[in-house]
């Protein structure tokens, strides 16, 4: 009986300058394998990988780097143009596409190669706001199903579009299709991750920190929707009943300066570290006693299930789709609370050695049971065929 012939599939990301940007698309790739599919991995924008560098551990068949950046003129429609070629010679069944730029160049290939089914992966909470992206994702109905990284994303869609509400299942629907918006989970390859993971010391000694200090930390942009403000103001009254305690922040953005002066108007600017952006932040996990995330807008948080796989406790806020991810593993405080935010760091503190392994046992066991590979392999794998069907 002659084989069936493998199904090739495109996924669109942006950019290859940044680890972290890629490892969502990487997983969606490393969960539709051969011999069912052909995977063509295609990077939008971002420099092109030195001639003699080690091409960037992407799982696919084929790996393309286009090259574009923002200010090249009309590099949207002439990545298109590109892709139509590859499509036509790769004979290309789906394309799934991360991000805006990434939807924008999809729905022009279509003008150029109609033969394909499309997914447009959406990872943010308040994405279609604009009467030009409405009008843009709305065109877009009638030939693309959207996937949200959480129900929160899923839902923000919907309202976005005015379409009608779905199940709070976060499975896909039975018949998914054109005009759908379905809710798939982000993952990651935890046992790998696990097995890297450095030593708490190691952790901390690449940080500067002593071994005896009590450590929160934090990673994320430092931006509006993800509150720092509100971390500083809870870690200065933690300072009153923990003097010794320390703050890691690792990240950068446009509230940097503001977020430095005030560490300083609170008087706490000694006691917290402002890191920059670091790669693979992941790595240095184990140097918290906590991992704080204040924000008030989050479409996912992909770095709280990095603290989990490094079984680290966390004090969270309840936004977007925060709950979906820790579930019951752990309160979570109002946003912008304050003192709620303080109460929880300073009562996870005062937990015994082994109430908190416990509790980071647990953690560790929901990022394996809820956000690993098997379970998106079954999940997505079912999206997409029946997407082609």
């Amino acid at each position: 009986m002659a084989s069936t012939p493998a199904r090739a599939l495109v996924v669109l990301d942006l950019r290859n300058s940044h680890a972290s940007l890629l490892q969502v698309s990487n997983e969606y790739l490393a969960v539709l394998e051969p011999p069912q599919f052909r995977r063509i991995s295609v990077l939008l924008r971002g420099d092109l990988p030195a001639a003699n560098s080690l091409q960037p551990d992407i799982p696919a068949e084929r790996v393309l780097f286009l090259g574009f950046n923002k200010k090249m003129l009309c590099w949207r429609l002439r990545a298109a143009w590109r892709l139509r070629a590859i499509c036509r010679e790769e004979r290309v069944d789906l394309v799934i596409a991360h991000r805006f730029k990434s939807h924008q160049v999809m729905g022009l290939l279509y003008l150029f190669y109609p033969h394909f089914t499309q997914l447009a992966v959406i990872h943010g909470l308040h994405q279609i706001t604009s009467s030009w992206r409405k009008l843009f994702y709305k065109r877009m109905l009638s030939r693309a199903t959207f996937v949200g990284v959480s129900r929160a994303v899923a839902d923000d869609i919907r309202h976005s579009l005015n379409l009608p509400a779905n199940s709070k299942s976060a499975e896909p629907p039975a018949q998914p299709g054109p005009g759908r918006v379905v809710t798939l989970h982000n993952v990651m390859d935890v046992a790998t991750i696990a097995s890297k993971l450095p030593s708490r010391d190691q952790a901390r000694r690449q940080l500067g920190l002593g071994e005896e200090e009590i450590v929160f930390g934090h990673v994320g942009r430092l931006s509006k929707s993800k509150d720092q403000s509100t971390l500083l103001r809870a870690f200065a009254i933690v300072r009153r009943d923990i003097p010794g305690a320390r703050l890691v922040i690792v990240g950068d953005g446009s509230k940097r300066n503001k977020l430095t002066a005030l560490a300083e108007e609170l008087g706490i600017a000694t006691a917290v570290t402002f890191t920059g952006s670091l790669e693979n932040a992941w790595q240095i996990m184990p140097a918290f006693d906590q991992f704080v995330l204040t924000s008030v807008h989050e479409g996912f948080g992909m770095v709280l299930i990095e603290a989990m796989i490094a079984r680290v406790p966390l004090v969270v806020t309840n936004a977007g789709g925060i709950g979906e991810v820790v579930a019951d593993c752990c309160p979570l405080c109002k946003p912008g609370d304050v003192e709620g935010v303080a109460n929880e760091m300073l009562s996870i503190a005062g937990l015994s050695a082994e109430q908190k392994k416990q509790l980071g046992d647990r953690l560790f066991q929901r990022a394996e049971t809820a956000f690993g590979r098997d379970g998106m392999r079954r999940r997505l794998n079912e999206l997409v065929e029946q997407s082609l069907a």
